[in-house]
């Protein structure tokens, strides 16, 4: 990172650290930085800190939870204490915004706010997604994904380009690769409506 950004964290209260979900190495990206935070002029490592990872769009939700537990062995941080957060699909940010302000407020930094100074904001899990291997063919949940298939012309070109699109930049045509689906020899399955992967 270098000294010129940790000279910006060497002033803040609180840091929050992101894991990148898809990461294939999180416990070495957690320890990276933990050990620039350490080594620098004043030991930053030490600052209170709220674990996250983030990006949770990207990836099933049964490795969601193997993710966790991978990042809780690596920095001894409680399971229950990691927060995950989707930006994109606004999963998770209320939980983390209270938890910052909590761990501000523990640490006596900061005036505790009034009730109606904290605001209220909506969870929205409809883009959280899943993918099952059903025999050569893969079959996609979520209410989000769902809904665009629902709404996809599947006789139209475009429409299924748009859909495809969509299935990538959500990880979800990822994922269905990494589950061993074969170009042309596998169907995505999404809303009761196939697809050729």
């Amino acid at each position: 990172m270098g000294d010129e950004f940790l000279r910006h964290v060497e002033r803040t209260k609180v840091l929050v650290h992101l894991i990148d979900a898809t990461s294939n190495t999180l416990a070495e990206d957690y320890q990276t930085i933990q050990i620039e935070l350490k080594n620098y002029k004043i030991n930053l490592a030490d600052r209170p800190q709220l674990l996250v990872l983030s990006k949770i769009e990207s990836i099933p939700k049964a490795e969601i939870v193997e993710k966790i537990h991978e990042l809780a062995k690596a920095s001894k941080v409680a399971q229950k204490n990691i927060h995950t957060i989707s930006a994109i699909a606004n999963v998770g940010l209320t939980e983390l915004l209270r938890a910052t302000q909590a761990l501000l407020n523990s640490s006596a930094l900061v005036p505790q706010p009034s009730v109606e100074e904290v605001p209220v904001i909506r969870l929205d899990d409809s883009a959280i997604w899943d993918v099952v291997k059903k025999g050569k063919n893969f079959v996609v949940t979520g209410k989000e994904i769902e809904g665009f298939a629902r709404r996809t012309n599947f006789d139209q070109y475009q429409s299924l380009q748009r859909l495809r699109h969509i299935l990538a930049r959500k990880g979800i045509m990822r994922q269905i690769g990494r589950l061993g689906a074969v170009p042309g020899g596998s169907k995505i399955i999404i809303a009761d409506r196939e697809l050729e992967y």
